[in-house]
């Protein structure tokens, strides 16, 4: 009718799904309606129009292949329009990976395969991975339930595949839940040595126990640290998870896998007190996952012995550009290569989740910034995982 307004519509043809939806597949056309008073429509449109973005981008809504909303004057009335597909789709990276296989195998020493957008199709995502040549990957913890689910994870493939193990974790509790490494009932408020006594013992003991029952899958304590950047924790609270975690690792002697965030100053300044600190054994070896800082940066943890991860973001024209001008000023023999899927995409084309299968993208960029052989690096970066990792080495 001449009332009628169409308020906004999302268009999917250009989604990762777009493709694996076959015309025959479509469905039927399913319609909700809300009332909705002409004061709030225009907000509540864009609340769901928002809502609906988050759900198809972390892979939770993948059934709808076409989505608008209508707004109508009689009644008034918000449409919210769904074509549902007839069949489970796959997942937004189930097409072959558009990068080569890796020439070496490749170890991927972070990936989130516990995300939602990954864990209904894991088993491909690791699959598709070891065809690439990353026949090696570092499932990362990042609370005492996502470090079970990754453990988990990893018996399962282990117990299906006896021959050789492809998938490892850490158990570690991240800056962005660093208020949960509290019992519920203790607060932030009290002083440190009663949070530190009461509080903390028990997240300890249990980190301690899901790390020793494990082995040998669990092979370093993280992913902890610091995260200025966005503070879902108060900093306060990040230091003081951070500060028991790393004596943690240094108890059992495990690699340290650490989150960075605009953080360096605290970041290294609670390495040098705690590796000062006669009580608490020397400090394990360390990495700076998904390392996004300044050349500067870099070189104070290298100076320390640290090792430095980089991500898909390298490979990014203007978010990695600062990176690849640091890189050169980075040893080989102190780079990890990690993809942090579903995180740092950088496949060109069509938006999708990142996979470890594109780890060997990471290991070209690096081989291009510093202008040595792509076999040089899986090679050197391979050998530093597994001597980090102290995983078997490639026969």
């Amino acid at each position: 009718s001449r009332w009628g307004l169409i308020l906004a519509r999302i268009d999917l043809t250009h989604t990762p799904w777009a493709d694996a939806v076959p015309a025959q597949q479509w469905g039927a056309m399913h319609m909700t309606r809300f009332r909705l008073s002409p004061a709030i429509l225009l907000l509540r449109t864009c609340m769901v129009q928002l809502l609906c973005n988050r759900l198809l981008l972390v892979d939770s809504f993948p059934q709808v292949s076409s989505l608008a909303f209508r707004y109508s004057r009689s009644p008034r009335s918000l449409a919210v329009v769904h074509m549902f597909t007839g069949a489970p789709l796959e997942s937004p990276s189930a097409a072959s990976s558009p990068l080569p296989a890796a020439p070496y195998p490749l170890v991927d020493i972070g990936i989130n395969l516990t995300h939602r957008a990954l864990v209904k199709h894991w088993k491909e995502v690791v699959q598709r991975a070891i065809d690439a040549n990353v026949d090696r990957m570092l499932l990362t913890g990042t609370s005492l339930k996502s470090s079970r689910e990754s453990i988990n994870l990893a018996r399962q493939w282990s117990n299906a595949n006896e021959v050789r193990h492809n998938l490892f974790c850490t158990v570690g509790i991240h800056p962005h839940d660093a208020k949960t490494f509290y019992p519920k009932g203790s607060e932030a408020s009290v002083d440190e040595s009663s949070r530190t006594s009461a509080n903390v013992e028990d997240t300890i003991s249990e980190m301690r126990e899901l790390i020793t029952t494990n082995q040998p899958l669990v092979i370093a304590v993280g992913e902890c640290g610091l995260d200025y950047n966005r503070n879902f924790s108060s900093r306060k609270d990040q230091i003081h998870a951070f500060r028991e975690q790393i004596k943690l690792a240094c108890e059992l002697q495990m690699p340290l896998f650490v989150h960075e965030r605009e953080a360096s100053a605290d970041t290294m300044r609670i390495f040098d007190e705690i590796a000062a600190d006669a009580d608490v054994p020397r400090l394990p070896p360390v990495v700076i996952h998904c390392f996004t800082g300044v050349a500067s940066e870099a070189i104070d943890y290298i100076e320390r012995g640290f090792y430095i991860g980089f991500t898909g973001t390298i490979c990014k024209k203007e978010r990695g550009a600062h990176l690849r001008e640091l890189l050169p000023s980075i040893p080989l023999d102190r780079i990890l290569i990690e993809t942090d899927a579903p995180f740092m995409s950088f496949v060109k084309g069509k938006k999708r989740h990142s996979e470890p299968s594109h780890a060997v993208g990471v290991a070209d960029e690096i081989a291009r910034t510093k202008g040595i052989s792509l076999m040089d690096v899986c090679r050197t970066t391979t050998k530093n995982a597994e001597e980090f990792f102290r995983l078997p080495f490639v026969s």
